[in-house]
């Protein structure tokens, strides 16, 4: 669901090519982007050409990478523990 969301876009215009090798955080940063668009352009259909929406935007940016980096240190957590009870 994320790859295909990250690379959504890309698809709508004609270009089918994903790249060989795809780091986690590139993707991630392609996924939150594509939400946040979906979100301020297709949800609340604001105008993306005002600079307070833009600055919205990299506020929303910022809270959305800083939430997955904490989910993602959860996760870790988790798995750690699991792997030295076993």
């Amino acid at each position: 669901m994320m790859i295909a969301t990250a690379f959504e876009h890309n698809i709508e215009c004609g270009d089918f090519s994903v790249p060989e090798k795809v780091d986690l955080l590139y993707l991630v940063d392609r996924f939150v982007e594509r939400k946040l668009n979906i979100y301020q352009i297709e949800n609340k259909r604001d105008d993306i050409t005002n600079s307070s929406v833009q600055d919205d935007h990299e506020l929303l940016t910022e809270m959305f990478l800083s939430n997955f980096q904490m989910c993602a240190l959860v996760v870790q957590q988790i798995f750690r523990d699991l792997w030295t009870r076993f």
